[in-house]
């Protein structure tokens, strides 16, 4: 558990045999770093499919994170956010997919003041058209409780 529950929680997903794991979490880990999110927040690295290598564990040093290992990797994406959010509270959990980074500084706190000004709700916030040839939303944000009730 999280010593005390963080009013915005970011969860990164690295899903462990993704033959793309390391591009994609150094492009994410370069533009975290590069573009800080103005917010804060903390920070969990989702392992789908079970424990990273050292050396892909090591790509994420820079930054303080918390790793969570699920051996299963069987709901895709969709469903670590869910675990996530059946274990850990915060006001708002921003999902992010294996693909994402960041093009400027403050990305985060854009979000957070959304959400304050406009209520609870799920928010789309980026979208990629690295994996497939269509638009991809690659990023929620919502409460967790929005999270915990999803249909199994």
């Amino acid at each position: 558990m999280l010593k005390s529950p963080p009013a915005v929680l970011i969860v990164y997903i690295a899903v462990k045999d993704n033959p793309m794991l390391v591009s994609h979490a150094s492009h994410f880990i370069d533009s975290y770093r590069c573009h800080p999110p103005g917010f804060d927040h903390h920070l969990m690295v989702v392992c789908n499919g079970g424990h990273l290598s050292p050396k892909n564990k090591a790509i994420f040093a820079p930054v303080p994170h918390q790793l969570f290992v699920r051996a299963n990797d069987g709901g895709w994406d969709v469903s670590a956010y869910i675990d996530v959010a059946n274990r850990f509270d915060s006001d708002l959990q921003v999902c992010l997919g294996e693909s994402v980074y960041f093009h400027r500084a403050g990305w985060l706190k854009r979000l957070v003041d959304c959400h304050e000004q406009h209520g609870a709700g799920m928010y789309g916030i980026f979208s990629s058209y690295l994996v497939r040839p269509q638009l991809n939303t690659t990023a929620i944000a919502t409460s967790p409780q929005y999270l915990r009730s999803y249909p199994p």
